[in-house]
């Protein structure tokens, strides 16, 4: 005896509207099919409802993309004027601690100070805007100078298996060229100068 194969773990959403719409016409008017259970009408307000979520977060995710594109470029300003002030103060007071203590600024301690780095995390991922794209974010680790993504099909693949998938130095990054409709797992590792941090934890999501 045959048994229906639908195959919905491997497809992407736009993939099973469509399998939905397919089914819904092969079956209708289809003698052998007379009272559906599901209904036909069901099935196609179920679909339409899913096609009308996936719209809405596209939307929703260009907007956060957006907004965030306007939040990097306005901190990316302010790390400017910090930078220059910090310049100037340092100037001012030729290097002295505790002129620079009274400006509000904290003194750099001996590079050979810092500790190991911490492993990113929280990491968060979603699907982002085109096809093939993954956004990841993640809390600021002080001392990082850059952040390593790694990406793989099984968050318990062994290190060979964990692909590169791209270098930042914000604490966000886009993974691009992934398969569309494949899931996968992603984890993050801070580098500075005291090496590279452990890697995060395995976090998923799924490109479209």
């Amino acid at each position: 005896m045959s048994t229906v194969k639908l195959s919905l773990a491997t497809l992407a959403i736009e993939e099973k509207t469509q399998l939905a719409s397919n089914i819904g016409t092969a079956m209708t008017g289809n003698a052998l099919f007379t009272n559906p259970d599901p209904t036909l009408a069901s099935l196609k307000a179920t679909a339409d409802a899913l096609t009308t979520a996936t719209t809405k977060a596209a939307e929703a995710r260009a907007k956060a993309q957006i907004a965030t594109m306007e939040q990097d470029a306005a901190e990316d300003a302010l790390d400017t004027v910090l930078t220059q002030l910090g310049t100037y103060v340092e100037g001012a007071t030729k290097g002295n601690e505790a002129g620079i203590l009274s400006a509000g600024m904290a003194v750099k301690a001996a590079a050979n100070a810092s500790g190991p780095l911490p492993a990113p995390g929280p990491v968060s991922a979603s699907t982002g805007d085109a096809p093939g794209e993954i956004d990841l974010l993640w809390p600021r680790i002080p001392g990082a100078k850059s952040f390593v993504i790694q990406y793989a099909t099984d968050p318990s693949a062994t290190d060979a298996d964990w692909k590169f998938g791209g270098t930042s130095t914000k604490s966000s990054a886009t993974v691009t060229s992934l398969a569309p409709g494949a899931r996968l797992w992603f984890r993050i590792a801070a580098t500075g100068t005291s090496g590279q941090s452990p890697w995060s934890s395995p976090v998923t999501a799924r490109a479209i």
